[in-house]
């Protein structure tokens, strides 16, 4: 059973993944001009809940039946829902945060040599953006900060 505490300040829409949902829904109403409608502050707290440290996010309790799997999909929806809302600055390890790929799908049979997955580039591109962006910010602490999925 899934605790409303710690999905407090979230948008839980299709039940299964508050960090994806929460950033879709983020993007919607910044598209909307609605931003002025989110408890930022709620939404914030209740997205750094989730945050292991290292960009890794996973849900506080284990037995809450929500399903984060911690893979680049959830970094980037945090660091973007963060970045909407102009709190990236309250992440202190940003620096050290991780795309990570999310390594559940199998080699196809018969495929003998390793082939780089889609999950493992998007987590690759993502990391060198997050570097770009962390370097951009230290010489232009002022600039806003770009998406991690601008060209």
């Amino acid at each position: 059973m899934t605790s409303t505490k710690s999905l407090h300040g979230l948008f839980f829409t299709t039940c299964y993944d508050p960090i994806r949902d929460t950033y879709e829904s983020l993007v919607v109403l910044e598209k909307l001009g609605r931003l002025n409608q989110v408890n930022r502050e709620a939404c914030i707290a209740g997205i750094l809940r989730f945050h292991s440290g290292g960009g890794l996010f996973a849900p506080p309790d284990k037995d809450d039946g929500l399903v984060i799997f911690g893979d680049a999909h959830n970094t980037i929806a945090a660091f973007e829902s963060l970045r909407i809302l102009g709190a990236l600055d309250r992440v202190k390890d940003l620096d050290k945060w991780k795309f990570r790929p999310n390594f559940t799908a199998r080699m196809p049979d018969g495929v003998k040599q390793r082939v780089a997955t889609w999950d493992e580039i998007e987590a690759w591109v993502c990391q060198q953006r997050l570097k770009k962006i962390l370097r951009e910010r230290k010489e232009n602490p002022q600039a806003p900060v770009h998406s991690l999925i601008d060209p």
